[in-house]
């Protein structure tokens, strides 16, 4: 037999210590059983979930059988929950040992007899007098519970099974560690005071007593001497330490505290029992634990320092951390805790304080509790404690390094938590864009770059949520520290006129704040060191940045610039009758009345004749006001209201139509309601002078009028307007005092369906129709009105489709234009996204074909087959767009070709890729014929079949719509161009050669090789590309254009073409032959380019319409059509509109403040805040 070795030894004794753990755990197995059997309607002590629940339950009974009485954590060897505990006894009898009472619990619920005293008490005590002891209250109170009614009685027993309900739902809360609500915890403040007072008798009553009816009578309150009879109390067992937590006080306990009152117990205890219980509460174990820690005294609490840290606390359910409730206090009573961002909970970063003396099984989880159990006798040091937490956090990757802290004298350690599902919001990705923008533009400013708008705009508004981080400055020094960063001479000259104001939100150290930079650029110099701040770049040298010219900055070179008619002024509310009152304010407020406010109908502390100002308003501009401070008298000068001249709405006085012969009723309730009168018999009665408006003032409230120029964007284009719908005077105009209220310039009591939907007020229309202003009314999404809205009670001219009621909303279009969406016929259907870019660029329509980034929809806007065709028309429905797919015309049989169109087909597409020959020419324009749709060819660019001639032969005088007609995009080379001249020709361009400037040819080589499949490996495809790009006849297109010979714009979109740039590539077209060709001959004398401005607009809105038989419902501002409009605002004309409505419905929108013009395109709204 081999000698035992001490190896052998060891392993021996280790598993012999293994079994008696395993063990150990079993008969705390059992426990647990036991205990939860025991003590499942016991209030446990304390609210920190981190001591309720199951796991504490395991963790308490583990320490209390010796499991963790090892030195590390301080804890005495203690009983188990169901021990029984030596008692004394009194009489003979035994007396029961009360649990230790939670004053947060939920307290039981009331028995219907008390809570018929509870209500009744005092009304008892009242009627028997003044001089009724408690226990003739309680006899009488129990006489009348007796011969009450049964119908009586059955209503307190509700009661009391509704107060059972709430008793029993708070305990589910309570036990479950949820928060219970503030009328709860009010509750059961109430109900704590109730039973104080029988606090005595239920010492010796079970829970079954309290159901008892009546109950038995009061004992008398036992004295506060100690009877010798009372065996001396026996020294407390040792409980579970409890994790210290700040506790809220009642208002109850708050009187109760020592340094104010003694609690009710010790007053009735007497000074010796109160010094006994503050002996008893500095002997507890906690007190023990925090001594064994330190191997001494307990050291000093830091209650304040723990305050100052603001610190929130979290819940831990099982095992489970789960985040701080947003409105939750600081130093509340839970454990996790927030140490990252305290004022704005839930923050990013959680942490979690563990005791030392805690249970580490509700932190570590119960998989590895075996591991704490096999180390018994382990010496914790602060340095093995931390390395023992590291480890049993080694598999979560969210724990960073534990630390060590003192929280009211206790050491306590610190780890951090990550949560896994808390990834970047998406309201931050507008931010993180605003951030790269603006360090993209201080780049470029260190390189002597003039800025932009989008790049001044970025800049300021990145800067100024760096400095917000920093904390160091108020809302108003950065007011003014924004206005310094960039001069005239760092950005483009129009920066400073179409940059008029700039709104930043951004969260300072005492919450969000929003900071307003008026006129961002107002000097000339600016400070770079500022504009470059965060950026560590170096500041460029001042020579990089010329002087500004003066003349650069002169009104009429400014994108958008309003040129009002000269020396004239507008006279407002024209012919009608205007009288003159004396007013004066008798209240202690300030009052200001709006211009379409009833007079008579004015605040009652405002003393003037109010006979004589009925039917009558201020004879001021719509919109405007007039205000009276306290005391003020004034002459206001009133002007009849007009249309039908009823009033509505206001106080009720003079409502209804106006008429003298009422007076006298009208008086009447002016008396009764109280109304000041004040007759003014001496009164102006002369003849009052209108009221009279400068044109400027005019049109920077309302809007350029009849007669002004509009600069469109910045190109050299400008327009006049040619007639004003409105009415000067009764504008309609929307917020605060405005004309757009409540029986005003909105009419009262009328039907949805006699009202407008949506109105567009004061818009400036540029249409082929003409350019005037006036309001646009829509309904159902289609346009039913075009002129003067508004409420016809008191206005003249309102159109009788266009009146404005309590179910209209506004778009204001004061200093707007607004014209026709666009209409893209040139579309490769490749990806959904074309959308969003077309959308922004003004374009409302599309047609054209494709299956998604397939080869043959690269190259062709066909999609072949019904199938495709369905797919198409299904995948496109959720597109805020018209959508019109065009299928396959190469067919030469013509089958394949009437499948299609019966499949939904908005018309038929021939290109040369799958052969354009005149065998399939002719048989799909019979079939376009015979079903009434549009055929669309892109002719035979390698001559193939024949030249021009013969494709030309091939449409036998039918009407078709030739793409690209230059030839660029494809086409008979190298004289497709001569189509034009055929009057069955619909010609039209793509927008990569408009218009021909120095870099036009360069892109489209390549650009034409990938979009086709070409190799320029093989010679042939070289050639046939190369035989495409012609510099003359692209610049001939130039003038073509010029001419109306080719009368359509497109985009070739994701082929050869932009489609976010047909407005814009349009509007660079009339730009460029403008400065080449000077004014048209229809402009010539006019001092503006109204007559080109038509031309060109119709290129991408009712001429595209009209070549697909779609113009009745599109394709322009008129009445009867779809509302499809682009507003504009006149410095970004034709780039970026402020807002596309589909059907009358807002699809696409600038979301940034009015009036900074922000031109960053996201898709989400750029609230510039901080994070």
């Amino acid at each position: 037999m081999p000698p035992i070795t001490k190896p052998f030894f060891a392993f021996f004794f280790f598993a012999i210590l293994v079994l008696a753990t395993l063990m150990q755990l079993q008969a705390a197995v059992a426990e647990v059983s036991k205990a939860y059997i025991n003590h499942s309607n016991t209030v446990l002590r304390g609210s920190s979930d981190l001591e309720d629940g199951p796991l504490a339950n395991i963790a308490n009974l583990l320490q209390e059988n010796g499991l963790f009485g090892f030195p590390g954590f301080g804890g005495a060897r203690a009983t188990s929950p169901g021990a029984k505990s030596e008692v004394g006894e009194v009489g003979g009898k035994k007396k029961r040992k009360r649990a230790p009472h939670d004053p947060n619990a939920p307290k039981r619920a009331l028995t219907p007899f008390f809570l018929y005293m509870q209500h009744n008490r005092a009304k008892i005590s009242a009627e028997l007098g003044s001089g009724a002891r408690p226990k003739e209250v309680s006899d009488e109170g129990t006489r009348r519970w007796q011969t009450m009614p049964q119908a009586e009685r059955d209503v307190w027993k509700q009661m009391y099974a509704e107060n059972l309900a709430l008793y029993k739902e708070r305990m589910r809360l309570y036990k479950a560690g949820l928060p219970i609500t503030d009328d709860a915890r009010a509750a059961n403040q109430l109900q704590q005071e109730a039973e104080a007072t029988n606090a005595e008798e239920s010492d010796e009553t079970g829970d079954d007593d309290l159901a008892a009816e009546p109950p038995r009578e009061p004992t008398p309150p036992r004295s506060g001497k100690r009877r010798r009879s009372e065996v001396k109390s026996t020294p407390k067992q040792a409980e579970t330490p409890k994790i210290p937590a700040p506790e809220a006080k009642t208002p109850a306990e708050k009187k109760a505290s020592p340094e104010k009152k003694a609690s009710p117990e010790k007053r009735k205890r007497g000074p010796k029992a109160a010094a006994a219980a503050q002996k008893d509460e500095a002997s507890t174990p906690a007190a023990a634990g925090r001594k064994s820690l330190g191997g001494g005294e307990a050291p000093k609490e830091t209650t304040k320092r723990a305050k100052k840290k603001r610190l929130y606390y979290g819940v831990m359910k099982s095992g489970v951390i789960s985040p701080p409730a947003a409105n939750q206090r600081p130093n509340g009573p839970y454990q996790l805790i927030s140490a990252v961002w305290p004022t704005n909970p839930p923050s990013f970063l959680f942490s979690l304080l563990i005791p030392v003396a805690g249970p580490l099984a509700v932190v570590c989880g119960v998989r590895r509790l075996l591991l704490l159990l096999l180390l018994p006798s382990l010496s914790l040091s602060l340095f093995r404690f931390r390395r023992l937490l590291r480890f049993f956090f080694s598999s979560s990757p969210l724990l960073l390094e534990p630390q060590p802290c003192r929280v009211r004298g206790d050491i306590w350690f610190l780890a951090t938590f990550l949560p896994q599902d808390r990834t970047l919001y998406l309201t931050r990705l507008d931010k993180l864009a605003i951030s790269q923008l603006g360090f993209l533009a201080q780049r470029r400013l260190a390189r002597g770059v003039r800025l932009n708008h989008a790049e001044a705009v970025a800049l300021i508004s990145s800067n100024l949520q760096e400095l917000i981080r920093d904390g160091h400055y108020s809302v108003a020094d950065l007011m003014s520290i924004g206005k310094t960063m960039l001069g005239r001479r760092h950005v483009l000259p129009s920066v400073p006129f179409t940059l008029i104001e700039l709104q930043v939100e951004g969260t300072f150290p005492t919450g969000t704040y929003l900071v307003t930079v008026h006129h961002p650029i107002s000097s000339d110099d600016g400070d770079l060191e500022k504009a470059l701040y965060g950026s560590f770049l170096p500041v460029p040298p001042s020579d990089a940045f010329p002087d500004p010219k003066p003349e650069d900055y002169e009104l009429e070179k400014m994108p958008g610039a309003v040129i009002p008619v000269k020396n004239e002024r507008i006279t407002l509310n024209a012919g009608r009758k205007r009288i003159k009152l004396k007013v004066m304010s008798k209240g202690d407020r300030p009052i200001q009345v709006g211009s379409h406010y009833h007079f008579i109908e004015t605040n009652p502390q405002l003393h003037f004749d109010r006979l004589r100002a009925y039917g009558y308003r201020l004879d001021i501009p719509a919109g405007t006001s007039v205000r009276f401070e306290p005391g003020d008298t004034k002459t206001v000068t009133l002007v009849e209201i007009a249309g039908n001249r009823v009033i509505k709405g206001g106080n009720f006085i003079a409502s209804g139509k106006v008429d003298l012969a009422r007076a006298e009723e009208i008086m009447q309730r002016l008396q009764v309601e109280g109304f000041a009168h004040t007759p003014d018999p001496t009164a102006d009665a002369a003849l009052v002078e209108p009221f009279t408006m400068d044109r400027e003032i005019y049109a920077r409230m309302f809007g350029p009028t009849t007669g002004d120029l509009v600069r469109l964007g910045l190109t050299n284009l400008w327009v006049r307007v040619e007639k004003d719908y409105t009415m000067y005077g009764d504008e309609c105009s929307f917020g605060g005092g405005k004309s757009l209220r409540d029986g005003m310039a909105q009419a009262s009591g009328r039907s949805s369906k006699d009202c407008l939907d949506t109105v567009v007020t004061n818009a400036l229309i540029i249409d082929w129709t003409g350019i005037y202003k006036a309001d646009i009314g829509i309904r159902n999404g289609v346009i039913v009105g075009i002129g003067k809205a508004g409420n016809p009670d008191i206005m003249d001219g309102v159109h009788p489709d266009m009146v404005v009621g309590s179910s209209t909303d506004v778009i204001a279009g004061e200093n707007k234009i607004v014209t026709a969406g666009g209409f893209d016929t040139h579309i490769h259907f490749i990806c959904p996204q074309q959308v969003d870019e077309a959308l922004a660029s003004g374009i409302t329509s599309m047609l054209g074909g494709g299956t998604g980034p397939s080869t043959g929809t690269n190259a062709t806007t066909c999609t072949p087959g019904p199938t495709h065709m369905r797919q198409m028309i299904q995948a496109t429905d959720h597109l805020p767009v018209n959508i019109g797919i065009t299928g396959k015309g190469n067919d030469c049989e013509g089958l394949s070709i009437e499948e299609q169109i019966h499949a939904g087909a908005a018309g038929l597409k021939l290109h040369e890729d799958w052969g354009s020959t005149p065998a399939a020419i002719d048989s799909c324009l019979q079939m376009c014929d015979k079903y009434d749709v549009q055929c669309m060819i892109h002719t035979d660019t390698l001559n193939e079949s024949g030249f021009v001639e013969q494709t030309i032969q091939a449409f036998k005088n039918r009407t078709i719509h030739t793409y690209h007609t230059e030839g660029a995009g494809g086409g008979h080379a190298p004289d497709i161009i001569r189509v034009v001249e055929h009057a069955n020709v619909l010609p039209s361009s793509t927008n990569p050669t408009r218009p021909f400037t120095m870099n036009t040819l360069d892109e489209h080589l390549d650009m034409l090789m990938v979009c086709h499949h070409l190799s320029k490996n093989i010679a042939e495809d070289v050639a046939f590309a190369e035989s495409r790009i012609r510099a003359e006849t692209i610049a001939a297109e130039d003038v073509l254009h010029d001419l109306g010979a080719i009368s359509m714009m497109s985009s070739d979109s994701q082929a050869m073409g932009r489609c976010g740039e047909v407005i814009l590539r349009t509007w660079n077209t009339a730009h460029k032959n403008k400065e080449q060709r000077g004014p048209l001959p229809e402009d010539e004398g006019t001092g503006a380019d109204n007559f080109r401005v038509k031309r060109y607009i119709s290129k991408y809105t009712i001429n595209p319409a009209i070549a697909q038989g779609m113009a009745h419902l599109i394709g322009s501002i008129e009445v009867g059509k779809v509302a499809d409009l682009v507003i504009w605002h006149p410095s970004s004309f034709g780039t970026k509109p402020t807002q596309v409505l589909k059907s009358g419905t807002i699809v696409a929108a600038q979301m940034v403040f009015h009036t900074t013009f922000l031109a960053l395109y996201l898709n989400t709204w750029l609230t510039l805040l901080t994070g």
